[in-house]
């Protein structure tokens, strides 16, 4: 019986969180290089102004990795589009590069006269660069369905 007790209560507290943040301590000093909405929105507002070709962008925080999403015009060309990704880092100050993880998405929707692109890319904190992945083929969606 006291054996059941010393397991039970090991499986407990081995298992249990007890009400603590999803993050644990992985978000310790965050409070030195803490990122407002209003930070993301004048740079989403900065990038769509100096290039005609972005339909959308999006860019949000969640824990200590920021995520920008754009989307271009199809006639876009793929390695200049690449280029807003380091136009996005440019924005951020070395302590925050050093503090967050960066991960983009860039893609373009596919035409009649037009491939298509969706490639990612990736900036570890700990990273000098970013990682990109292959051109992943942009696939047409049969809407009849």
């Amino acid at each position: 019986i006291v054996c059941a007790i010393l397991i039970g209560t090991l499986l407990f507290q081995c298992f249990y969180s007890g009400g603590t943040d999803k993050y644990g301590n992985r978000l310790d000093g965050m409070e030195n290089v803490e990122i407002d909405e209003t930070r993301f929105e004048e740079i989403e507002s900065k990038l769509k102004q100096a290039d005609t070709s972005i339909i959308d962008i999006e860019i949000k925080r969640t824990g200590r990795i920021i995520y920008s999403t754009v989307t271009f015009q199809p006639q876009s060309d793929l390695e200049v589009s690449k280029n807003v990704a380091v136009k996005i880092l440019e924005d951020f100050s070395e302590a925050e590069e050093l503090y967050y993880d960066f991960n983009f998405t860039i893609k373009s929707e596919k035409t009649d006269t037009n491939d298509g692109f969706l490639i990612s890319a990736a900036k570890n904190s700990n990273g000098n660069g970013l990682i990109w992945n292959n051109n992943r083929q942009v696939v047409e969606t049969d809407s009849e369905e």
